[in-house]
């Protein structure tokens, strides 16, 4: 095994396979690349390693076809609309400009120019970002499986993202109108399910698509429990609803109800059942025809409510962020609050969502006052 450098400045190294096999040579724009890959050669021949002629190096192959193979593979490990996320984010971004080029020459180079272009498109930071991680997975896992000889990106790093839209919790005065306004509108327009969307909402912090999903099956109102145990996505269309697994294992979880919230539940049921006789796998808010909600609902929803009040427009998701915050405010055990929310992590608990109230610490100071 030998390293040389040759006229175009660029190093060579030079692989002797045993038993007389052809001898390997791979050229390295750096003497540290060339002498990083002889590292590697060495201890992967002492383990038996056959190494291939530049014809048979499965590194040759174009990156566009080891992508889409590699995209196939991910489909039983990811969910359903993971595995559409990627096809598209490899299809219209990382496909058409990486994909006329061998998996073998992938280089640091290369990924700083996708972001090029990508930001001179004027994509979201975040779309950039989500083709980036997947850049690097695809890479990550040719390198395990010998199809490249080492790692291209190492020493990436991912563009921040720092333009994502800051949620502020509603105010308490801002939660007493809408809340409020949605009894009002409901009973107006006798359609009870925009009343029970936002108050199911503001007091448990589930999410949108965990809303969409629940039955009637999953609520028990003499224990006093909601159990979470599916998800709707929209992976077609926003208006063709698909039944899912939940986003972490952690989400799936059994949040408490108060007696409030079962009085409520009852009433609204009665309302329903005017409607349609609701069944136990009948959804918790239908359509009119019994199937499941389409995805503009809740901004629909959001959006007569906060017109109605005088408000500006409020995300459904930022519901979670204020239930969170609300009881972020109150002593109540944070483990407890991140099982709620159903995250994995305290941290993504208190991060993300826990935005405590100032006027909060008041009563604490008082008592070191004294």
């Amino acid at each position: 095994m030998a390293i040389t450098k040759m006229k175009n400045g660029r190093w060579r190294v030079s692989v002797y396979q045993p038993n007389d096999a052809p001898r390997i040579r791979k050229v390295f724009k750096t003497r540290e690349e060339a002498r990083k890959f002889e590292t590697i050669t060495k201890g992967e021949l002492a383990q038996g390693k056959t190494f291939y002629t530049k014809k048979e190096d499965p590194g040759n192959e174009l990156f566009s076809n080891f992508l889409t193979k590699w995209h196939n593979g991910k489909e039983s490990s990811v969910t359903e609309g993971t595995f559409k996320r990627l096809g598209y984010d490899l299809k219209n971004y990382i496909i058409p400009t990486l994909g006329s080029i061998k998996l073998c020459d992938i280089s640091y180079d290369h990924a700083i120019h996708l972001r090029k272009k990508m930001l001179a498109k004027g994509l979201a930071k975040q779309t950039i970002k989500n083709c980036e991680i997947t850049l690097k997975q695809s890479l990550r896992f040719a390198t395990r499986q010998r199809k490249i000889p080492f790692y291209p990106l190492e020493g990436f790093d991912l563009i921040k993202v720092n333009d994502a839209k800051k949620v502020d919790a509603l105010s308490d005065s801002d939660q007493e109108k809408l809340l409020e306004v949605s009894r009002e509108y409901s009973d107006r327009v006798n359609d009870q399910r925009r009343f029970i969307f936002f108050y199911t909402l503001l007091n448990t912090g589930m999410r949108y698509g965990e809303l969409i999903g629940l039955k009637w099956m999953d609520i028990n109102l003499d224990e006093k429990l909601l159990k979470i145990e599916r998800q709707c996505i929209f992976v077609e269309s926003d208006s063709i609803p698909k039944l899912s697994i939940l986003k972490t294992l952690g989400s799936e979880r059994e949040i408490a109800l108060t007696d409030e919230d079962i009085k409520t539940f009852k009433k609204y049921r009665a309302w329903l059942s005017e409607m349609m006789l609701p069944q136990s796998d009948t959804p918790f808010i239908p359509k009119l025809d019994g199937n499941h909600l389409n995805k503009n609902f809740g901004r629909t929803t959001m959006t007569i409510l906060t017109r109605e009040a005088g408000l500006p427009y409020y995300a459904p998701h930022g519901l979670r962020h204020t239930h969170a915050t609300n009881l972020a405010n109150t002593e109540i055990p944070i483990k407890l609050l991140s099982h709620r929310l159903g995250h994995a992590s305290v941290k993504t608990t208190m991060d993300r969502y826990a935005k405590v109230k100032a006027k909060a610490s008041v009563k604490y100071l008082k008592k070191v006052q004294k």
